[in-house]
């Protein structure tokens, strides 16, 4: 693929304490896509244009407490590369991703509104965020329709489902105590569904008597309605840190192929994971210009992990979740 944008910005302020942000984008993208699969070839070369305007607006309601309203667009071109080339492994034979040849660029639509506070007092420093957020997905790329080809390939297609809806809320704060302490932290509650059931598999011959097999969900998968982190640093000088922080993912659906000769799939919701890290350091002033330092720590203290991957030949290799790393000691110099 290639992309050739133009971008343009305004900034105004009407009212001393009122700022609007105008701004805009037009990009043009040319896709080159070509699918060799030995047996069959697919072709998939386009051009498409997309306007990508957003706005926003600050309010000083007082010298400490800001509000922010804003929109914006934003999309995704249909892709040849990155993931769509990616290759999974489902019974040990290749399972690739196609774009279907009338798949159109995925947009959305975003609303947003904040609080902002920020407090300062002599070695506390604070600063506080609530927001609330609506994105409305328009033709948004769903991966449906696994099968094998003659050629014995399996694929998936890449098309546009009927669209979706992302909204939320969103907390965050930040506070500094002197230079010994600092406390970063966040918490999203968020529903993200689909418009209408998409449909993940269905039998290769439906008829009446098989259809109450169709496997199909309104969630968008992969997406946890409840996720966050934190982040809390000590240093009480300028050698020694020591840092612990995590990240909390909520469950989650995800699509599981549990039959290789049909591409059966279903769907699953995955356990809740509290990821937790620490992480200590020490810096040596070996001379006036270097410093030696040691680290060492673990990550994923509790082993929160996924403990049900697939296994045997027949295994699908993409049903992974949580976590990228289980228990693990570190250390450095």
């Amino acid at each position: 693929t290639g992309t050739l944008g133009t971008y343009a910005q305004l900034e105004v302020n009407p009212l001393q304490k009122l700022t609007l942000l105008l701004g805009g984008r037009y990009d043009r993208v040319n896709i080159n896509g070509l699918y060799d699969l030995d047996v069959e070839s697919l072709d998939n070369n386009r051009q498409l244009g997309v306007f990508v305007p957003r706005l926003s607006a600050l309010y000083k309601l007082a010298p400490d407490l800001k509000l922010r309203a804003g929109y914006a667009r934003g999309y995704r071109a249909p892709q040849a590369f990155d993931e769509d080339l990616h290759i999974e492994t489902v019974g040990g034979a290749a399972l690739f991703t196609r774009l279907s040849p009338d798949l159109q660029t995925e947009h959305s639509d975003s609303y947003s509104a904040s609080l902002n506070y920020s407090l300062d007092r002599g070695a506390l420093q604070a600063n506080f965020v609530l927001e609330g957020f609506h994105t409305r997905l328009h033709n948004p790329f769903v991966i449906a329709d696994q099968q094998e080809l003659p050629s014995g390939v399996a694929v998936a297609t890449k098309r546009n489902g009927e669209g979706a809806t992302v909204q939320g809320l969103n907390a965050e704060v930040n506070l500094a105590a002197g230079e010994k302490w600092l406390l970063q932290a966040g918490f999203t509650l968020q529903s993200a569904r689909f418009d209408v059931e998409e449909e993940l598999w269905a039998p290769e011959n439906l008829t009446e008597f098989n259809a109450d097999s169709v496997v199909s969900t309104r969630n968008i998968l992969r997406t946890p309605n409840a996720y966050g982190f934190f982040s809390v640093g000590y240093r009480p000088n300028d050698r020694f840190s020591l840092d612990w922080s995590g990240l909390v993912t909520g469950s989650m659906p995800v699509a599981h192929v549990v039959d290789p000769e049909t591409e059966f799939t279903v769907i699953k919701d995955t356990p809740a994971f509290f990821e937790n890290n620490l992480r200590a350091s020490y810096r040596f002033l070996l001379s006036e210009d270097t410093r030696l330092e040691i680290s060492g720590g673990v990550q994923n203290l509790f082993n929160s992990y996924q403990t049900d991957f697939d296994r045997g030949a027949d295994r699908d290799a993409g049903y992974i979740f949580g976590p990228s790393r289980p228990r693990t000691l570190f250390a450095g110099v």
